[in-house]
């Protein structure tokens, strides 16, 4: 129910906001120029559901031996949409949180937060409260979030970080539906609670995923510290008229060799 109320809360905004300025809008829904710009993330979809595998056993294995039972249980019941079906998980995840959290987080709270902080702490911050707001997995979203948001800074473009939100969520759903199948085809293996509860297996899923997300990190992000360091104020307007000299001054550092 607090999730549905957030996700209406967005949409109110997203129809005040054309309401008032069609032009906002006009400015961050353009086509893909050049969808070569978005291969760096593309590469790493694959290495972004194992860290997200990895991780969310981690974090429930440490938040159910640290917190209260009561409260582990309060956490994990809380949800945004209720899926209980596969057509609404599908268009919960592949059409809906892509486009209302895009708008929401990056086209609305990251310029809030950057025109009055900065790029670099607008990235943060952004991306912890996006991964707070998907409890236990809080670490895996915050990097997603990171990611969508470099995204967004480099094109200043929602619609190009809602196709990459909505492929990452594509991988996620196929990651867990082949281990619902294989559950289906050998179930004396247990194989959805085994791997829930491996902490081994859960560790050499963040080791693979270790090299490529810290490879990508180290050529997208790094480059923006640089550019902009801690705390520099922001002015979007500029940032939006000149993301495309930004990108062609620092060609090497926009593509990822995963």
């Amino acid at each position: 129910m607090l999730g549905t109320i957030g996700y209406l809360v967005i949409l109110w905004l997203i129809a005040w906001q054309y309401i008032a300025d069609k032009r906002w809008f006009a400015e961050r829904f353009r086509n893909i120029d050049d969808p070569k710009t978005l291969l760096p993330e593309f590469r790493i979809i694959p290495f972004i559901v194992l860290f997200s595998a990895g991780s969310l056993v981690f974090v429930k294995y440490f938040a159910y031996t640290l917190l209260p039972e009561a409260t582990y249980h309060w956490i994990a019941d809380l949800s945004f949409f209720e899926s209980d079906t596969l057509e609404i998980a599908i268009i919960t995840s592949l059409v809906l949180a892509p486009i209302v959290e895009e708008i929401g987080f990056r086209g609305f709270f990251f310029d809030y937060l950057t025109s009055r902080k900065g790029i670099v702490i607008g990235i943060f911050v952004n991306a912890v409260i996006f991964g707070l707001l998907h409890k236990f997995s809080f670490v895996h979203a915050s990097v997603v979030g990171i990611i969508l948001s470099i995204i967004y800074f480099r094109t200043s473009n929602v619609f190009a970080s809602i196709i990459v939100h909505a492929f990452i969520n594509l991988g996620a759903l196929t990651f867990h539906f082949l281990l619902v199948t294989m559950e289906h085809l050998f179930p004396d293996l247990s194989i959805i609670e085994t791997f829930d509860q491996n902490l081994i297996i859960a560790f050499i899923f963040l080791a693979i995923s270790f090299g490529p997300l810290f490879s990508y990190f180290k050529n997208n992000l790094r480059p923006i510290i640089n550019e902009y360091g801690y705390g520099l104020p922001a002015d979007n307007d500029t940032k939006i008229q000149d993301v495309d000299e930004v990108s062609e001054a620092k060609p090497q550092e926009s593509i990822d060799t995963v």
